[in-house]
């Protein structure tokens, strides 16, 4: 299910999103770390132009089809089909811990392993706010040593 009015109330979870969406791509920038975001295809209407200031490529293709052209993996929201993608490949996956909230905690130990998780949380403001050191230090300290596909953590 795509992330749309159904699954989410839109009033809340779409400025959210687009906040810390917005925060991660500055961070990059600041780190100057070249960024590609991948547009999901129900909300290429709502966000025509709004990166550009942010991401250095925005993608429109299918994840899979792209896959191969980023060395690592930013996601603000695990609740998507590209998240369960990328956790097959070797590449680096990057997360906020404050998402393990809404995971079942039996599979926190087993993502922990799989991903670099950035100390966040939410504030009263309710933007999540994340751990800036920590994530500048796993992004530019050898963040491929940490890729260990899914497959192998499970078998």
């Amino acid at each position: 299910c795509p992330l749309s009015e159904i699954r989410y109330n839109i009033y809340s979870y779409w400025p959210y999103q687009l906040d810390l969406t917005l925060r991660v791509g500055e961070f990059l920038k600041r780190q100057k770390i070249t960024s590609i975001i991948k547009l999901h295809p129900d909300r290429l209407e709502d966000s025509d132009q709004l990166y550009g200031n942010y991401f250095d490529s925005i993608m429109i293709e299918k994840f899979e089809n792209i896959i191969n052209q980023a060395d690592a993996f930013i996601f603000t929201d695990i609740g998507t089909t590209t998240f369960g993608v990328s956790l097959m490949t070797d590449k680096p996956i990057f997360i906020f811990d404050s998402l393990f909230d809404y995971i079942p905690p039996e599979r926190h130990s087993l993502l922990r392993k799989r991903c670099y998780v950035i100390p966040s949380k939410i504030n009263s403001e309710s933007k999540l706010i994340f751990d800036e050191e920590k994530f500048e230090y796993y992004l530019l300290n050898n963040p491929h040593a940490q890729g260990n596909s899914f497959q192998d953590l499970i078998l």
